[in-house]
């Protein structure tokens, strides 16, 4: 999805309407929504690009915003002990719950962040180079968890 420029399109859409909502940075929102898809570790190897960019502020609130999730595969679990409909909702109000902490603890003023491209993570590199890239980060990050 990267590669294709599917993925920033998304990032543009999701984090815009949540920025709106929140008041934080779009990047940081679409960090939330994607935390909760692909996890807490697997989810910044979307961003190596761009991690050494980032302030040390958006750093915090990127990984409050991670740590503060499951992956899918926990919240499979969660249903099977649950109904579904709660879990999801949980899911949701834990997502904003962590927005509400993060801009008590890590206040942002809307704008005074630069923003961030994600295009320019894979500009002259071909599909099969930047699925190896991402092959092998991800298993670098398995061989830390």
């Amino acid at each position: 999805l990267q590669h294709w420029r599917i993925l920033p399109i998304f990032i543009r859409v999701i984090g815009t309407l949540l920025s709106k909502v929140n008041g934080m940075g779009k990047l940081e929102s679409f960090n939330a929504v994607s935390s909760l898809i692909l996890g807490q570790s697997e989810n910044f190897i979307a961003y190596k690009g761009v991690l050494g960019d980032l302030t040390s502020r958006r750093l915090f609130t990127m990984a409050a915003t991670a740590m503060s999730t499951v992956s899918l595969s926990i919240v499979g679990a969660y249903m099977t002990m649950l109904d579904a409909k709660y879990v999801v909702a949980a899911l949701i109000l834990n997502m904003f719950s962590t927005f509400i902490v993060l801009s008590v603890i890590n206040p942002t003023r809307p704008g005074s962040e630069q923003e961030i491209k994600l295009e320019k993570l894979h500009e002259s590199q071909s599909f099969f180079e930047m699925l190896g890239e991402y092959i092998l980060a991800g298993f670098k990050v398995a061989m830390i968890i």
